[in-house]
């Protein structure tokens, strides 16, 4: 019974963590939409120090550190990496003008999430 109940705790105690991921992830999008906006019409130069948030990785109860990059006139990728974790397990956020959407992906850990 152990043996299946010990793989779904796990499972939720890595989702439950992944919550802060998310929100910190939602609001790092947010911002680098007003930092285009207020821009000219790029996210390139967009940097957490520069946005309108409390940087994410300041907080020091954090469970995760987040970096932006591959910054474009239309798109980027925010990942989040689990502190102390293995260097698999992250979520990562890819967002595309061209493509219309921001695409949810898990590894390691999260590989569950989608």
């Amino acid at each position: 019974l152990a043996s299946l109940a010990l793989p779904r705790f796990l499972n939720t105690v890595s989702l439950s963590k992944a919550t802060e991921a998310l929100a910190n992830m939602g609001a790092l999008k947010d911002a680098l939409d007003r930092c285009r906006a207020a821009g000219s019409n790029t996210y390139v130069g967009c940097t957490i120090t520069s946005f309108d948030i409390t940087d994410p990785n300041l907080v020091v109860t954090r469970k995760f550190n987040y970096v932006i990059s591959g910054l474009t006139t239309t798109g980027w990728v925010i990942t989040a990496s689990l502190v102390g974790g293995a260097a698999a397990d992250t979520i990562i956020f890819t967002y595309s003008d061209a493509a219309g959407l921001v695409r949810t992906m898990g590894a390691g850990v999260f590989a569950n999430l989608k």
